[in-house]
């Protein structure tokens, strides 16, 4: 499994995502799958958990793990507070 570079992302583009995160259950899902969960335990761990609570983990999460895919997610819906540059940095071949 690669290491991803840790990514410091600003309070809003973590609000946006997270927000995201609460409406889309398939897209959360499958952004944990990626970052190396099995969907079991996803889904054992969203018993008695709102949207917000939920969000917020899975953000914290998926930040921290596969902070590419946060960052793909900011580019595609033009969430991110960053010039266009900085959020290609540190992304070379894998």
């Amino acid at each position: 499994m690669q290491i991803m570079q840790a990514e410091k992302f600003q309070q809003q583009e973590i609000r946006a995502f997270m927000t995201y995160l609460a409406a889309n259950r398939d897209a959360r899902h499958e952004m944990l799958i990626a970052s190396g969960l099995r969907l079991e335990d996803i889904l054992e761990d969203e018993i008695g958990e709102t949207p917000a609570a939920l969000a917020e983990a899975s953000s914290e999460t998926i930040c921290e793990c596969r902070p590419d895919l946060v960052l793909a997610w900011l580019a595609d819906n033009n969430m991110s507070a960053r010039p266009q540059s900085a959020r290609h940095e540190g992304q070379g071949a894998a």
